[in-house]
């Protein structure tokens, strides 16, 4: 099944790291699924891979891509527009839902998850153009991700490109912890990216090397780190827990 019937912080979990209890999940899907029999079951994004829908939702919200120029009356727009928020708590459930069918005014501005930089940053052949796209791409580099957050021309980009100066002083926090002793325990590096990536994008779920997982879905991650030879991911997990 396609990713663009999940929304978005299910999408980047892990299978067995998924929200547990996510019922703004279901009316997402549900918005999608009216979407679907609106369109006689042609989505806009039915010739793109799984990775282009991915890049595509970091880039633009996902009601922008399935909607686009569609011939859709504004009444039924705006639902579909609310029932397919890409940040989970904006996302309309049933009251909102009420409203709407009771014809109640609703105003719904128009909000991306990730504002856009004004120039991107490289990291390796992939322009990268705001906070949440960087964190997934450290996600599926990781081996290259701790070499890049250590950058300095990262962190200006941060500040002056995103203009995010918060953001740019956890991740200098993150490194300056790298090698700071918490009693006999080191900071590891998997911790380390883990800490930042979650600085980058706090939206999306917990991630470790090959695995992301939501809070509800703690007992699963732990029994992956469990089950995997490299100690440190059971050390991010736990920080994450702490």
């Amino acid at each position: 099944q396609s990713t663009i019937y999940e929304p978005f912080e299910r999408m980047i979990a892990s299978p067995i790291g998924k929200d547990k209890d996510n019922h703004a999940a279901d009316y997402y899907a549900l918005g999608v699924t009216l979407l679907y029999m609106l369109t006689g079951g042609k989505l806009s994004t039915d010739n793109l891979s799984q990775n282009e829908i991915i890049d595509a939702r970091f880039e633009k919200s996902t009601d922008d891509i399935l909607l686009g120029n569609l011939p859709l009356s504004g009444r039924m727009r705006l639902l579909l527009r609310g029932l397919m928020r890409d940040k989970k708590l904006d996302r309309w459930q049933a009251s909102k839902i009420a409203d709407w069918l009771r014809g109640k005014k609703i105003n719904l501005p128009i909000v991306t998850l990730y504002p856009n930089a004004k120039r991107p940053y490289r990291v390796k052949e992939c322009d990268v153009f705001n906070s949440g796209m960087l964190a997934h791409q450290f996600h599926k580099d990781w081996d290259s991700a701790s070499n890049y957050l250590r950058e300095p021309s990262l962190i200006r980009w941060i500040e002056h490109m995103l203009g995010n100066e918060s953001m740019a002083e956890k991740i200098n926090y993150n490194l300056k912890s790298l090698n700071y002793t918490r009693g006999s325990a080191n900071v590891t590096e998997t911790e380390f990216v883990s800490k930042c990536l979650v600085a980058l994008d706090h939206e999306m779920p917990l991630r470790i090397h090959n695995f992301a997982f939501c809070p509800s879905s703690v007992n699963m991650a732990l029994a992956h780190s469990l089950s995997t030879p490299e100690r440190s991911y059971l050390q991010a997990v736990q920080q994450a827990i702490s």
